[in-house]
Parts: C-alpha cells; sequence; structure tokens
C-alpha cells in the first residue's frame, strides 16, 4: 500500500518487526499498540 513512496523510517515498519514487537509484549504480559509503545524502548 505504501511501496514506492518516501515515507520517514520513523513512522514505517516492517509486518515481521511489528509481529516480533507484539510477540516480546505478549511474552511480559504488555499491552501492545502501537510500534513505539511495545518492545524495549523501542
Amino acid at each position: 500500500m505504501t511501496e514506492g513512496m518516501d515515507l520517514p523510517k520513523k513512522l514505517t515498519a516492517q509486518p515481521e518487526e511489528v509481529a516480533e514487537d507484539i510477540y516480546k509484549a505478549q511474552q511480559k504480559k504488555r499491552a501492545c499498540s502501537i510500534r513505539n509503545g511495545c518492545g524495549d524502548g523501542l
């Protein structure tokens, strides 16, 4: 959907990155709704 668009890297993430953040948050029993609020200070 955003392929080829010139977007800031901080505002985009690959599906694998998001999935990893959600998995890590779930393992720590934390809520995860946005990328910057999920991981270890990402």
